[in-house]
Parts: structure tokens; sequence; C-alpha cells
């Protein structure tokens, strides 16, 4: 069994000095007062104890609340956005056929590539406007 640290053979060597230097008379009170001071210092550390561990768990309680909140927040904007992309899901799908065929790009006269056309020599001047040279 060890106190402090220290063996049997230790504590009973530091009584036998205290005896010899304090004499038997001091000795009982030498003893209440460390006892005293063992107590004062064992009181003290379990109120610390006690007020840590209190505002340890005030500190959780509100750290938990603000994490419910901003669980709840998230959950929210979750359901929200889930909604709307079900709207929009709903909008589309009712949009007359007509309005999707427009909405794809077709392909006009003007936007075809022209094809490359012999020229007839004889014709030719009817194109440019000018006499045939012969």
């Amino acid at each position: 069994m060890e106190i402090f640290g220290m063996g049997p053979g230790e504590i009973l060597l530091i009584l036998v000095i205290a005896l010899v230097v304090f004499g038997p008379d001091k000795l009982p009170e030498i003893g209440k007062a460390i006892g005293k001071v063992v107590g004062d210092f064992r009181r003290a550390s379990r109120d610390l104890t006690a007020d840590l561990g209190g505002d340890l768990k005030a500190a959780q309680a509100e750290v938990e609340g603000a994490f419910k909140q901003v669980q709840s927040d998230v959950q929210g904007t979750i359901d929200s956005t889930q909604q709307t992309v079900a709207n929009l899901s709903k909008e589309v799908k009712a949009l007359p056929a007509a309005a999707q065929a427009s909405a794809t790009p077709q392909t006009t006269p003007a936007s075809r590539p022209v094809e490359a056309q012999e020229v007839d020599p004889d014709t030719a001047w009817l194109r440019l406007g000018q006499a045939s040279e012969e």
C-alpha cells in the first residue's frame, strides 16, 4: 500500500523523525492540522470537479441544442429543394408537345450548305448579267 508514492517503511521513518523533532505533546496537534488540511483539499477538489462537471454538462446541452437546430434547418432546406424539383419536373412534363418541338432547333433552307453546281458556259452570262463573248 502506497500513499503519495511512499511505502509503509518511509511513512514510519517520517513519523519517528516528527516524534523526535516535535515531541509527544505536539504530535497530536500536528496530526490534527495535517488531517484538516487533507480534508479541506479533498473537499475543494470535489467542489471543483462538481463545478466543472456542471459547466461541462451545460456546454454539452447548448452544443446539442445548436446541433439539433442546424440539423432541422438543413432538413428543411432539403425538403424545400425536393419540393421545388418535384414541381419543376411536373411543369416540364406538362409542356405541350408543340412547345417541346419548337424548342428543338430545325434546319432552314438558308442554313443548309450550298452544294457546288457545274457552270454551263452558255448560261453563265445570264447569271452574271453580261452578254456572252463568242
